[in-house]
């Protein structure tokens, strides 16, 4: 197998594993986080056992950043199968005392970095009509928290709920579903239609 994916959060927690297990299947894995060297260390790791994967450093809030990592997987790779926007991060406090800050980079992360990471992989894939972009609902990076407090017990805490982009997909797909061979499985081009609106 050929196939390239580029997955976002992948040099830690859940996405090195997941990134392995890709490449344990065949597929060329592309490493894409912030964290560089432990990007390159679980792409050497991956190398050892006769796979393939490259790391490569983004900023997934960043457009140029994401335009980099794009251009830098099809010079190295020559094509991009698949997306799958695992970077992500999470914030433990009381909603009444989280800092702005703090929220800003949560949206800037989680949200603005699939956005761009999905319409940057898109434009690519939209001309050849074939390509897979898959948007986990809770970061890679991290483990999940523990569910909210009840509001009986007087204590409000964010989770990451609200930023798992329940209708980030579905609103990033509506320019790509048309396309026949980017339908999800099993749905025809009549029923196709009603994504266009």
């Amino acid at each position: 197998m050929d196939k390239v994916i580029i997955v976002t959060g992948g040099a830690g927690g859940i996405g090195s594993d997941i990134c392995r297990g890709l490449a344990s299947d065949g597929l060329k894995v592309v490493i894409a986080d912030y964290a560089k060297e432990a990007a390159e260390n679980i792409a050497a790791e991956i190398r050892k056992d006769n796979r393939e994967a490259i790391a490569i450093q983004v900023d997934v809030g960043s457009k140029q950043s994401v335009a980099d990592m794009v251009k830098a997987t099809l010079d190295k790779c020559g094509r991009i199968d698949f997306l799958l926007n695992g970077a992500g991060v999470l914030t433990r406090v009381s909603v009444v005392e989280m800092p702005e800050e703090d929220w800003d980079r949560v949206l800037r992360i989680n949200l603005k970095g699939t956005f761009l990471c999905s319409q940057a992989v898109a434009h690519h894939m939209i001309p050849k009509k074939q390509g897979r972009i898959i948007s986990n609902r809770a970061p890679l990076t991290m483990p999940r928290p523990k569910p909210a407090s009840s509001l009986s017990q007087n204590r409000w805490r964010w989770n990451s709920r609200p930023m798992r982009l329940p209708s980030m997909p579905s609103l990033l797909a509506q320019p790509i579903r048309p396309c026949r061979d980017l339908a999800r499985p099993g749905k025809s081009s009549r029923n196709a239609k009603r994504y266009r609106h």
